[in-house]
């Protein structure tokens, strides 16, 4: 399905572009202080959504509340530990001894705060499979790639292994935003940093902003 656009939440008047400069199709062009979205040219992988800074991109197929839900159905119903594996929907894979696989339009669009929210909510482990090793045709490998990167960044920094995050977190902690919204994600990097008791410092290449740097020593 093609993602649904609120233009009263879009920050493109204020210079935005984010969409624009993940789509692999070109299917966003910014003119004049406004973006403009070619459903022909779309194809649609999902990419535009999961970089919107403002939530105003949505994926109908893939929102971050269906996700949610859907890891969280089947952690609850696994017969002992059970990791996610994030799987392009155009593609396919054989089944895994210990692994469920979580559909989406294509695994470019997972961040890594999803596998993070995975583990948060008690998967033993979770990785996006890149579109090589499931047939998809987007061939966007990179994304999902760099995702895998710089969660096994996040938990190496607070020094911790997958099967630790919820024991760190504490089983009572929640996320007030949703494990894989926009805000819940940054909520629980912040409360990975709180629980660890140090700043957490993730180095990306390819990261449009620079050096991001999460400091528990001195944060309110």
């Amino acid at each position: 399905a093609a993602p649904l656009i609120d233009g009263d939440r879009c920050a493109a008047s204020s210079g935005c572009r984010a969409c624009v400069s993940v789509c692999p199709q070109d299917a966003y062009t910014w003119q004049d202080g406004r973006v403009a979205h070619d459903l022909d040219a779309c194809l649609p992988c999902g990419r535009c959504a999961s970089a919107c800074p403002t939530g105003a991109i949505s994926n109908p197929s893939a929102s971050p509340s269906m996700i949610e839900s859907q890891v969280r159905a089947i952690i609850g119903t696994a017969h002992g530990s059970v990791g996610i594996r994030f799987v392009c929907s155009r593609g396919s894979m054989s089944p895994a001894s210990g692994l469920e696989d979580v559909l989406v339009p294509c695994t470019s669009m997972v961040p890594a705060t999803w596998m993070l929210a995975c583990l948060s909510l008690g998967a033993t482990e979770a990785r996006a499979v890149p579109c090589a090793e499931s047939g998809c045709p987007l061939g966007l490998d990179t994304s999902a790639d760099r995702a895998n990167r710089l969660a096994a960044a996040t938990l190496q920094s607070v020094g911790a292994r997958p099967d630790e995050l919820v024991g760190l977190l504490g089983e009572g902690w929640t996320s007030p935003f949703g494990y894989f919204a926009q805000g819940g994600a940054a909520g629980l990097v912040e409360a990975l940093a709180d629980a660890a008791n140090s700043s957490i410092e993730v180095r990306d290449e390819s990261a449009p902003m620079g050096l991001v740097e999460i400091d528990q020593i001195g944060r309110a």
